[in-house]
Order: structure tokens, then C-alpha cells, then sequence
């Protein structure tokens, strides 16, 4: 499972699931405290944010995603050089 499907499992969790659902349909105030949903939505965040797993595969990206763009650049500074020089 991704972080994202355990925090919005443990928001769900902190906000009582079908009993506070069972509770609101009878009449009965929220008992939850709107922070603690605040707090585990933080908390998830957070945990995702120093996954270090996640920032080694965006920085492979983008390692990736400079290496493609140095190659066109040289590429099109070269067809530049001999369009200039007129061999082309």
C-alpha cells in the first residue's frame, strides 16, 4: 500500500469510522476533536515527506531529466556550429 491509502486509513480511524458515523445518525454530538484529524493528516504528511525511498527515485528522475536535456542541448549546438560554418 502507498502512504497515501494508510494516512487516509488513519484518518478514517482517528475519526471513529462507522461507529462515530452510527453515533452522528443518532443524534449524538461529534465526540472526536476536529485537531486530532488535523494531527494524523500532519503526521501522514510527514511521513511520506521522509520516506527516503521517494526522494531517491525523484532524484533519479531528475537526474535523468537533466542528462536528456544537456544531450539536446549539445546536440542542437552542434547542428547550430555547422549551419553557421555552412557545411550544411
Amino acid at each position: 500500500m502507498s502512504w497515501w491509502s494508510d494516512l487516509v486509513e488513519a484518518v478514517t480511524s482517528a475519526a471513529g469510522g462507522e461507529q462515530q458515523a452510527e453515533l452522528q445518525a443518532a443524534g449524538a454530538p461529534n465526540v472526536q476533536a476536529p485537531w486530532t484529524q488535523v494531527l494524523t493528516v500532519t503526521e501522514g504528511i510527514w511521513a511520506g515527506l521522509t520516506d527516503g525511498k521517494l526522494w531517491r527515485s525523484l532524484g533519479w528522475l531528475l537526474l535523468g531529466i537533466v542528462l536528456m536535456l544537456l544531450g539536446v542541448v549539445l546536440l542542437a549546438r552542434e547542428s547550430a556550429g555547422r549551419i553557421a560554418a555552412g557545411l550544411i
